[in-house]
């Protein structure tokens, strides 16, 4: 009898086991999913729905300042909701902080025509000099 264990007995095929770092690859893919922040292009607490339109040019990129102007009649500011009183007084403390930058004015289509050229009229009294009406560009 041969009690000795011999080398072909004593050899384990090696493997590798792939199941901890697919449960590691997954739950990685979890955590960025749920702690991404998804980046908006609009900034608006105001719903709005833009008109359209065919003609017009992109705006430059550059210094400006959005102004918001719902159906309802609500009004906001860069990030800020604003009463209609407030509005000439903040777009003159914008204007003081940063006079070369450029005033867009995203009004609804169903917002009253009197409201939006109100705050044109506001913020051209101020000395704002670059005053654009954002639309959606028409598809043909």
């Amino acid at each position: 009898m041969n009690f000795r264990e011999t080398r072909a007995s004593k050899r384990v095929d090696p493997t590798l086991d792939l199941t901890p770092l697919i449960d590691v690859v997954f739950l990685l893919l979890i955590f960025f999913l749920i702690t991404t922040t998804f980046v908006r292009s609009d900034n608006s607490q105001l719903p709005l729905n833009l008109p359209s339109a065919s003609a017009g040019e992109a705006i430059a990129e550059g210094d400006r300042v959005i102004v918001y102007v719902s159906a309802e009649g609500g009004l906001q500011i860069d990030e800020e909701l604003v009463r209609p009183e407030e509005v000439e007084r903040r777009l003159e403390r914008l204007f003081a902080e940063r006079p070369e930058t450029q005033l867009l004015i995203k009004g609804d289509k169903a917002s009253s025509y009197g409201q939006v050229t109100d705050v044109i009229d506001k913020a051209r009294e101020v000395g704002f000099k670059r005053v654009n009406l954002v639309v959606k560009r028409k598809n043909p």
